[in-house]
């Protein structure tokens, strides 16, 4: 080419870039452009490269090249900047929408705006979520009644925001006094009329997640961890009931234990290996009274008896486990606090004296307990109950 060159000087370079280019072979006619020194021929071939190009990664490649190349006040930069933007628009609608996607969109706008072409700047700017881009650009194309819809949506949508946070600041206000189940009632209407409220979406999965579910519930009470079985009968099973034991000696459903009136009374369901007192198998229903030493399939051995930890409550030792069972609310050693299983099996504290706080905050006299709640029986004090989960 340095031959070519003294040969026939730069206007040798723009003949044969003119027959490269009837040829079809646009690549060689671009590179020959620029060696004739002609970067505004140079970037309309790029155009031209851009347009007959399918893949639009490769055709925006193009775009930006000529853009880059082409003399800044020249009309073939102004085109290849168009094409360039509309180019990010239309792929901005197809594809998968991320944060360097809308900063390239945001450009295009800006470009658009600044070519004249509010109407697609207005588009860019609303799929990039800039209502005040979009504003902008409407009015500069006269769209009145675009303009006055799209104001309309922004005030509804602040007005939206504010009911948002405002229903996020009664959640946690709700949440902080040990109305938990109101908090995810509210959040879970909230979020039935507007699915695409994350933030309020995730806080009612973090209230679920952290729901006290179940009949048996972990609790540490004055540093002494208890597994408290809450139901009017509690069952003993290795795979259904409340109190699940592994044990091949042991039937799916093996041991029931009731209350009537003042009395605990313990009976097999018709378990495959029975139930054994004192080597005998027993038949119909057993008093509990001041305790039972029973076999499940006369190898894993059950303790019953009254339980000192809860009021009232009937202890069962299997397995290496302590349960126990109070038939009802199970009465704290803590002033008059007492636990009760509330609707869909949530675990609710009841209290009177003293009252009980979540560190600073004040529970209400009947609050909703959460996995992970550490109570107080005075603002910022010590905790004296801690919601476990299950074991």
């Amino acid at each position: 080419m340095g031959v070519f060159d003294r040969i026939f000087g730069k206007g040798g370079y723009a003949q044969v870039a003119r027959r490269a280019e009837l040829r079809g072979d646009l690549a060689r006619a671009a590179e020959l452009w620029g060696l004739a020194g002609l970067p505004e021929e140079t970037a309309r071939v790029m155009i031209l490269r851009g347009d007959a190009e399918v893949d639009p990664i490769i055709r925006r490649q193009h775009y930006l090249q000529a853009k880059s190349i082409a003399p800044d006040d020249h009309p073939v930069r102004a085109e290849a900047r168009r094409k360039h933007a509309l180019l990010t628009l239309s792929m901005a609608k197809d594809g998968a929408f991320s944060s360097a996607r809308r900063q390239e969109l945001l450009a295009a706008a800006q470009e658009l705006e600044e070519l004249a072409e509010p109407l697609q700047a207005a588009d860019a700017y609303r799929l990039a979520a800039d209502e005040e881009g979009e504003a902008r650009a409407l009015t500069q194309a006269g769209e009145i009644e675009k303009l006055e819809s799209l104001l309309a949506s922004e005030q509804d949508r602040q007005r939206r925001e504010r009911a948002r946070q405002q229903m996020a600041a009664e959640m946690d206000m709700m949440v902080a006094g040990g109305r938990r189940r109101e908090a995810l009632s509210a959040g879970q209407t909230w979020v039935a009329t507007d699915s695409e409220d994350r933030m309020l979406r995730e806080r009612c999965d973090t209230l679920r997640a952290r729901r006290t579910k179940g009949s048996i519930l972990r609790a540490v009470v004055e540093g002494h961890e208890r597994l408290i079985a809450f139901g009017t009968e509690i069952v003993l099973g290795r795979t259904e009931g409340e109190i699940l034991v592994a044990s091949h000696a042991v039937s799916r459903r093996h041991l029931r234990i009731v209350r009537e009136g003042s009395e605990t009374f313990v009976m097999d369901v018709g378990s495959r290996n029975g139930t054994q007192l004192r080597g005998m198998r027993i038949a119909g229903r057993l008093a509990v009274g001041e305790g039972l030493e029973l076999r499940l399939g006369n190898e894993l051995p059950v303790r019953l008896s009254p339980a000192a930890e809860i009021e009232g409550a009937t202890a069962v030792e299997v397995a290496g486990r302590r349960y126990l069972l109070p038939f009802g609310p199970a009465k704290l050693p803590v002033g008059d606090w007492q636990l009760e299983q509330g609707e869909s099996e949530w675990i609710d504290l009841v209290t009177g004296e003293p009252r009980a706080f979540l560190g600073d905050a004040v529970l209400a006299a009947r609050a909703t307990l959460l996995v992970g709640d550490r109570i107080g029986r005075a603002r910022g004090g010590p905790c004296v109950l801690e919601i476990a989960g299950e074991p």
